[in-house]
């Protein structure tokens, strides 16, 4: 199985639930995302996303993870992709 990179987010999320916004990750990167909302923790995320740019929280306070189901850059596939 092959490993997937992982992109941390440069700016959090902004957008109310259901709302398009513009993320830009460490690595540079620039995606859309559509925030879908929060959850407990990151066992509770779908299998896979909805669409590309779906985005979760999980966590609460300082331990808040962001997830956008996103394909990564030489990934074959799409994954949920977190800091």
């Amino acid at each position: 199985m092959s490993v997937v990179p992982r992109a941390q987010l440069a700016s959090p999320p902004v957008a109310p639930t259901g709302q398009w916004h513009t993320v830009k990750l460490l690595d540079g990167s620039v995606v859309q995302a559509c925030y879908s909302g929060q959850m407990d923790n990151a066992a509770q995320l779908p299998g896979q996303g909805a669409f590309i740019g779906q985005e979760f929280s999980t966590g609460t306070g300082p331990n808040v993870t962001d997830w956008i189901w996103l394909q990564p850059a030489g990934a074959h596939f799409a994954s949920w992709v977190d800091p």
